[in-house]
């Protein structure tokens, strides 16, 4: 706030010097009162004017009005002022207020002036010089804070020195008449309920537990709603009647970590300690687990928590995938073995924060429960959208609001225990926090002890004054006056939260500057204020609001030194340790301001999550290893250092995100333009296999083959065998998608021949899917297409089969992805069924992601041919829907029409032409022409007003399936041709026509196709020989 003397210059004019300073001495006289009234303090004395802080040195209640309301009574009493100026009305202040974060610091010299540095004090003092002789003229900001506890005009301060034009200030006209505080700050009011009906929800939950039945809660709500306590409450009456209760909690700071509640629990009940050597944890580790707990589950768990195992233990040839699987399994066979012997509680706090693979795990929980008797708790701040199990008939949700006004009461009285209260404070304390338990009980605590030190421990609490504004602003206010009360507390506190919500005394012991008895006795004093909690050899902030206010308070470079010691201690620490907390570390050196250190743990961060099989903490950990390295000064080094990176990224978001999606293509285009710098054709063949994908994926059949070439010139110039077979594969992908089969066929076929898998196999990891798998299963739909289906249905199942052999859950979904569409082909409809079954089942246990979407056409496409249900058909309409608008394309033409002829085919016309309207235009904008000749002959079935055009639009398919040697659509075209001559009366040219095509058939004399020829052609036959 600065307070100005209006007309101070005149004055000095017209006054004695001596003179002069008395008034000067009086102006400063009523306005030092005036800001010592609301507690204020007084930063700097401008001659003429003064500059004061509120919230600085001590933060206090109500900072904003306390400012307003201080600037009123400093205009107020100047005016009143009666001076050798003359009587009173004859002086005047003007007043500017402004609201925002600064850092204060004292600038050592005569003056001892706390400087604030930041943009506030400037546009507190341009507020100021704006301002109308006798005015209070705030900002934005503070009338935001202040609410409607006092009346506003709207105040055009013209074009500010320094400032945006248009820059929002209000004139404060007074004190607002409105008759509740309450309503003032917080217009909206929500719903209030109590807490009875969540307790009794709760206790009925536990009962049907302990009647056999599994159930589960989600409890949904803000911060300090009273989330938690609830939880707390439950989790009591279970261990009051013997049985165990289990609380896994998330983290903010390890929001990457895969199974980080689970991991910090098993540590927390196993006693495990990183002084302890691998035989001490691995044996603490047995005894923690339930006696019937197999070798195995030790074996697994054991290594989920870096612990190594005998070597005789060591699972061989398992992969990732499989791992993260044994380990689930381990986890959730802990949790029915308990649950059998006795009913148990489990508790997932704050999933919000929680990793994906911690997600997961949750949902392969909930299943579980629909089997024992356990009852699941979940916390979660967020309310919608509610997760996919939400909707379970085990699963009940409960949204918490704010308390009643009397619960609210009720709760103030309990924090302030035998102290009488009067209902003044306490209705004021309830309308301020605005129902909140957490925001009840801070502010509570707050005003009590800053009362009991102004006056000795009286009971009465009436003259407290009410911070205004929004609740996150009051809690931080409060919570930071709690802090500033704490001599040796509150920089232990300031220190601790960098480090987390949660905290070893060894770590706050490494890197504080404090003795050991200093830092005891701090964590006393916090311990006794309740803002952190003693919890065995570790500590919490009772709240993660405390935490952040605690950290906010903290300048930046204190901050990111004290970031840089606890990112040195954790690299200290044992191996096994650290192999746990890799992306803590790299975290802390990020925001230390360390990026090269930040790099490296971050990859580290990511090599865990892959061998974890946790594809989105890798990524997230591969874009927070980039956006460190961008940090650090352009050079080839670096560069060198950014391929590998960009290369992994995109190969993982292939397998998270699709190949589709716009950041694969993006991510490989920066990656070759780094290849092509550094000449590196071993990254190259990544490079181009993963744009491929992405190419293959939006059909975009020119740029897959230019891609092909390109990999093709480097392998032949670097001798480079894996970049000469990729580009073959590749090429042969394009000239599918464009209609050439031939060719397809010819370099399919050919690097199946050039494949080796002693020599080859190793290799595969170079691309995100097995080359091998990839061939065999577009071979499949080429032979298909090209009239051999018994022989691509045989190439299909060789590529699922080498996927198994592999153990490649990746590949193994894009073959049987392949497969689906070449038994669709073959109207193989349960071969089609069994193959959708197996596409579900790898993806509800992997992170895969188009798999679950292809699967579902090809569940529908299956379901409904077997039932002629019309939801299987309207679905697999949508998931269509959701490939157009995603661009999707590979394959979508076919998908299309193959909807479109099950349209067809329960005389939904429309229906059909509308899918082969958006399938004619694909094709056209795309080049997708490997199906065309099939969307023809459907449009000439569904779309023909009359047999000219019928006749027409068959022909074309006939003569377009002719031209690219696709045999399959060709004999599907003729018989459509030959029911029309037939029709006709040209039963002999009907004969003529299919009877050629069909001899031509050497296989597939089984499949519906030709049985459907050689039926018709047995009619024909037979009324020829009359003619």
């Amino acid at each position: 706030m600065f307070v100005d003397l209006v007309g101070s210059t005149v004055l000095g004019r017209q006054l004695d010097p001596e003179d002069l300073r008395h008034v000067i001495a009086g102006f400063n006289g009523a306005v030092i009162t005036a800001i010592k009234q609301y507690e204020g303090f007084v930063a700097r004395y401008l001659g003429d004017g003064i500059l004061a802080y509120f919230g600085y040195p001590q933060a206090h209640e109500a900072d904003a009005e306390r400012a307003i309301s201080a600037g009123l009574a400093a205009v107020s009493a100047v005016g009143g002022l009666a001076s050798k100026a003359g009587p009173p009305g004859t002086l005047s202040a003007r007043v500017g207020i402004a609201t925002g974060l600064v850092v204060v610091g004292d600038l050592l010299g005569a003056s001892q002036e706390a400087a604030a540095i930041g943009d506030t004090p400037n546009l507190a003092a341009r507020l100021q010089s704006a301002a109308r002789p006798g005015t209070v003229c705030i900002s934005e900001a503070t009338k935001r804070l202040a609410g409607g506890l006092f009346e506003y005009q709207q105040f055009d301060t013209g074009i500010m020195k320094g400032r945006p034009p248009g820059e929002p200030a209000w004139l404060v006209l007074g004190q607002s008449s409105v008759d509740s505080r309450f309503e003032a700050l917080h217009p909206r009011q929500l719903r209030l309920v109590n807490r009875i009906e969540e307790v009794e929800l709760l206790q009925r939950r536990w009962q049907q537990v302990n009647s056999g039945e599994g159930r589960v809660v989600l409890l949904c709500g803000d911060p300090g709603i009273g989330k938690s306590r609830l939880v707390a409450t439950i989790e009591q009456v279970v261990r009051d009647a013997r049985h165990f209760a289990f609380r896994f909690s998330c983290s903010p700071l390890h929001r990457h970590t895969p199974l980080y509640p689970v991991i910090h629990l098993v540590q927390r009940i196993a006693s495990l300690h990183g002084t302890d050597s691998a035989d001490v944890r691995r044996e603490k580790l047995r005894r923690s687990l339930p006696a019937d707990a197999s070798v195995e589950d030790v074996v697994h768990l054991a290594d989920l928590l870096s612990i190594p195992n005998t070597a005789e233990e060591q699972a061989s040839n398992v992969s990732p995938r499989a791992k993260k699987e044994m380990t689930f399994t381990a986890i959730l066979r802990q949790f029915e073995s308990s649950a059998w012997r006795s009913p148990i509680a489990v508790t997932f706090e704050d999933i919000h924060w929680a990793d994906a693979t911690t997600l997961d795990l949750l949902a392969r929980l909930i299943d579980l429960a629909e089997q024992i008797p356990i009852l699941v708790i979940i916390t979660s701040r967020r309310v919608d959208p509610h997760p996919a199990w939400s909707s379970r008939p085990h699963v009940t949700v409960r949204i918490l609001n704010a308390l009643d006004r009397h619960l609210a009461a009720v709760l103030v009285q309990e924090v302030a225990g035998n102290l009488h209260l009067s209902s003044q404070f306490v209705d004021r304390i309830v309308a301020n926090s605005d129902g909140v338990p957490l925001f009840i009980e801070e502010l509570t605590r707050s005003i009590l002890e800053r009362d009991r030190q102004q006056k000795d421990g009286s009971n009465d609490s009436t003259e407290w004054q009410f911070a205004p504004g929004t609740i996150p602003a009051t809690l931080h206010a409060s919570l930071m006056s709690r802090l500033d009360r704490l001599p040796l507390g509150k920089e232990i506190a300031q220190t601790s939260s960098v480090i987390g919500r949660e905290f070893s005394f060894d770590i706050l012991q490494a890197i504080s500057d404090l003795s050991h008895i200093q830092i005891e006795r701090s964590l006393r004093e916090l311990i006794e204020a309740q803002l952190i909690i003693p919890h065995e050899a570790v500590y919490l902030f009772k709240h993660a609001l405390v935490q952040e206010t605690a950290y906010a308070s903290l300048p930046r470079e204190r901050r990111s030194a004290i970031h840089r010691k606890i990112a040195e201690v954790l690299e200290k620490a044992p191996a096994d340790v650290e192999a746990t907390l890799p992306q803590v570390t790299a975290w802390h050196f990020a925001e230390a301001g360390m990026p090269d250190k930040a790099v490296t743990y971050y990859l580290r961060s990511a090599d865990l999550a892959t061998g974890r099989f946790a594809l989105a903490e890798m990524v997230n950990h591969l874009r927070n290893a980039l956006r460190q390295l961008e940090l650090l000064p352009d050079s080839p080094e670096r560069r060198r250092r950014e391929l590998p990176i960009q290369v992994a990224l995109g190969r993982a978001l292939i397998d998270h995100e699709g190949s589709g999606s716009e950041e694969v293509r993006t991510t490989f285009e920066r990656a070759l333009r780094l290849c092509l710098e550094f000449d590196d054709t071993h990254q190259m063949i990544r490079v181009h296999d993963g744009l491929i994908n992405y190419y293959f994926t939006h059909s975009a059949y020119d740029k897959m083959l230019l891609s092909a070439h390109e990999l093709r010139d480097a392998g032949h110039k670097a001798g480079n065998r894996q970049a000469l077979l990729v580009a073959k594969r590749s090429s042969g992908f394009a000239h599918l998608l464009s209609g050439s089969f031939a060719k397809a066929h010819d370099d399919l076929r050919s690097f199946l021949d050039m494949y080796e898998a002693s020599r080859d196999g190793p290799e595969a990891a170079l691309t995100t899917r097995d080359p091998k798998v990839s061939a065999c299963t577009i071979l499949g739909i080429c032979l298909t297409a090209m009239g051999n289906p018994d022989s691509g249905a045989a190439m299909s199942t060789e590529g699922i089969k080498h996927a198994e052999t592999l153990n490649h859950q990746v590949s193994l979904v894009l073959g049987l992805r392949r497969a689906c569409v070449q038994r669709i082909m073959q109207r193989d409809d349960q071969g089609v069924r069994d193959l959708a079954a197996r596409i579900f089942k790898i993806t509800s246990e992997y992170e895969t992601f188009k798999g679950a979407r292809d699967g579902m056409i090809f569940h529908c496409w299956g379901q409904f041919r077997a039932t002629r249900d019309p939801f299987f058909l309207n679905e697999m309409q949508v998931t269509i829907r959701h490939f157009e608008t995603t661009e999707h394309w590979a394959f979508l033409p076919f998908f299309m029409a193959s909807a479109a002829e099950l349209r067809g085919e329960i005389g939904d016309r429309a229906g059909a032409m509308d899918l082969l309207d958006r399938a004619t235009k694909l094709v056209e904008s795309i080049g997708e022409k490997w199906c065309a000749a099939e969307i023809i002959r459907l449009r000439g079935l569904y779309g023909a007003r009359n047999n000219e055009e019928k006749r027409a639009l068959l022909q074309a398919s006939l003569v377009m399936a002719t031209d690219q040697g696709a045999k399959l659509w060709q004999l599907r075209a003729a018989i459509n041709l030959a029911e029309l001559l037939q029709s006709e009366g040209d039963e002999a040219g009907a004969h003529a026509l299919l009877a050629p095509i069909s001899d031509s058939f050497t296989e597939g004399t089984n499949t519906s196709d030709l049985i459907s020829a050689r039926t018709l052609l047995a009619g024909l036959g037979e009324r020829s020989l009359h003619h």
